[in-house]
């Protein structure tokens, strides 16, 4: 099954100057082409395919030689609230971006906030796009600049255009309910790699380093995903089995480390659970254990206390706690020690 884009224009059946102005006519929400000579005697062609993933859209663009425009007049007309990223796979060319002065070299990553006033002359024989919006991967706009830039040949810039390319290429056969799993994989390479918001880190990072973190992210987003494996990972961050295998050796495997996450997930939602009959049950089949001597065992060997015991520990926190009017609780040492020797004798009375 060939899977369409969202947006598709091709207009390599007209002549050069209605594929100008048709071009016009597609972007004059977000830019204008103010070059057309130049544009009318290029032979690069005129096309555009989006693909619209949940809150995300990925292009892949070509367009001539031509001096493009992006001011306030194309902003007001268009949303402003997300990352544009784009990577010329072939072509490039120089902007303005605020102001600032910026060259778009083929390989680099190029991130500008949509708020970005642009004036841009380049040819973009091949540009990978991603429309992202800011609150999707938990970036505040304010924090930062209206362009910076990975190269191609660092580690977060090969992981992104790696990953993107990758995408786009199993586009045509991806069904419509893999697109929300995609969609997260992106987002969440894209969260794990601008963590590091200060674009120096960014490219200092090493590939393995900067993989392993958007790897982490994803997981972590993800764990009450039961479906979440080998096979999703190595789609999403594009790896081979055995790259996955090595990444997650350290820490006896990628099964080991995806329960030892559940289960501390466990741990945090039991602590603050009522005490009533079902809370252990509940929350163990939240996160995936729906046999309960499995999942008593798993536990204890992993906290060396039982899940019954995990949701004592609230109820007696709450008595060591004794916050003040006007302050925030606090919790002394001694209160600390105190639960964990209750804890420690259930646990013996137990056994």
């Amino acid at each position: 099954m060939m899977r369409q884009p969202d947006s598709l224009i091709d207009l390599s059946h007209l002549d050069r100057l209605r594929q100008v102005e048709a071009w016009d006519e597609y972007t004059w929400r977000e830019s204008e082409t103010t070059d057309r000579e130049s544009a009318l005697h290029d032979d690069t062609p005129f096309r555009s395919a989006a693909w619209k993933l949940k809150d995300i859209v990925l292009t892949e663009t070509s367009f001539p030689v031509a001096t493009v425009l992006r001011m306030n007049t194309h902003i007001r007309r268009a949303r402003d609230d997300y990352l544009r990223l784009r990577i010329f796979t072939s072509g490039g060319g120089s902007a303005l971006v605020d102001g600032s002065d910026v060259r778009f070299t083929p390989g680099d990553v190029s991130f500008m906030k949509g708020s970005a006033q642009i004036q841009m002359t380049a040819s973009g024989r091949g540009i990978v796009g991603l429309y992202i919006p800011y609150d999707t991967i938990g970036l505040d706009p304010t924090r930062l600049p209206s362009h910076f830039a990975l190269s191609g040949e660092a580690g977060a810039g090969r992981l992104i255009s790696s990953a993107l390319t990758s995408t786009l290429a199993d586009m045509p056969g991806t069904r419509p309910n893999e697109m929300p799993a995609l969609a997260a994989g992106i987002i969440g390479m894209l969260r794990g790699v601008l963590a590091l918001t200060r674009p120096d880190d960014l490219a200092r990072g090493s590939f393995q380093v900067l993989r392993w973190h958007a790897v982490k992210t994803y997981i972590d987003d993800h764990l009450d995903d039961l479906d979440l494996d080998v096979v999703r990972l190595c789609k999403v961050f594009n790896m081979s089995r055995s790259s996955l295998y090595r990444m997650f050796k350290p820490f006896g495997g990628l099964q080991v480390y995806l329960h030892s996450q559940r289960l501390d997930r466990c741990l945090d939602d039991l602590v603050i659970s009522a005490p009533d009959r079902g809370s252990v049950r509940r929350v163990a089949e939240r996160w995936g254990y729906f046999n309960p001597p499995h999942f008593y065992r798993r536990f204890r060997s992993r906290f060396g206390f039982s899940p019954s015991d995990a949701v004592e520990i609230d109820a007696n926190l709450e008595q060591a706690i004794l916050p003040s009017a006007n302050e925030s609780p606090t919790l002394d040492s001694a209160s600390v020690l105190d639960c964990m020797a209750i804890v420690d004798s259930t646990t013996a009375d137990s056994n």
